[in-house]
């Protein structure tokens, strides 16, 4: 074995040790519990926007897979016949992979389904640009997801074609909520044609802050917050019951 098979190969045994399973763990749970907190004070999107969906939280990820994988090949935990410590770090490696997958390939949302009915629709958690035109009595539709919250403004200049014409987005900006009874505002350029015009766009949650506009002769409308779903199946809710906490009318289950 030549020097450099011997620190490669003393790298990788460095790298695949429980000494670095326990940082990286560490951090991982540290990354989780302020994620926790930002969520519980600013929503899960601005959660998702400095920690979740980051690039730095998916290399932590991929080193912990890594890691313990390597903890695994090194340690040799089968051959020792350690088997409760070889399910145990298995178990942590199909976790995580099971939440990449989740990351790139989910789509999280809300079905909003009462006892006795049916529904085969939800509501994006994940906030979208959506823009409604209507061209020669054919109507048209198109959008883009966001991340813009309190704490992340991610700005965005989105370009889609429309009928052989491209309509332009572009981020300007972003006026938070003053208070409960208010509502987050939005300001966009929108061009078409080599016509422009700002648009103030209200954050929509129920689905009335639709803001409509007109360039040139086609008539436009823009609307920012969640994107209803259509599943390829229904979900009917047969029963529901809610326990609360004795003297309490916080739920228990």
């Amino acid at each position: 074995m030549n020097q450099m098979q011997m620190f490669v190969n003393g790298i990788m045994r460095g790298f695949c040790s429980f000494f670095v399973t326990f940082v990286l763990l560490i951090t991982y749970g540290s990354a989780c519990a302020v994620a926790t907190f930002v969520e519980n004070d600013f929503g899960t999107p601005s959660a998702k926007a400095l920690i979740y969906n980051t690039a730095w939280f998916d290399l932590l990820h991929l080193l912990l897979v890594l890691n313990l994988i390597g903890v695994l090949i090194f340690s040799r935990v089968w051959q020792r016949k350690k088997y409760a410590s070889f399910l145990f770090h298995s178990s942590l490696i199909i976790i995580f992979i099971g939440a990449a997958m989740t990351r790139y390939y989910g789509f999280e949302g809300v079905m909003h389904i009462r006892e006795s009915e049916r529904s085969n629709t939800i509501e994006s958690q994940e906030d979208f640009i959506t823009i409604l035109a209507k061209i020669e009595d054919k109507f048209y539709r198109a959008f883009f997801p966001t991340t813009i919250t309190p704490l992340v403004q991610k700005k965005f200049h989105q370009t889609l074609p429309f009928e052989g014409d491209n309509l332009s987005v572009q981020y300007l900006d972003y006026l938070p909520a003053k208070d409960k009874m208010d509502s987050d505002r939005l300001k966009v350029k929108v061009s078409f044609k080599g016509e422009s015009q700002e648009i103030e766009i209200i954050k929509n949650t129920k689905g009335e802050n639709i803001a409509p506009f007109v360039l040139g002769e086609t008539r436009f409308a823009l609307d920012w917050g969640s994107r209803v779903v259509a599943l390829p199946f229904f979900i009917e809710l047969k029963d529901f019951q809610l326990d609360r906490y004795a003297g309490s009318m916080s739920p228990s289950s």
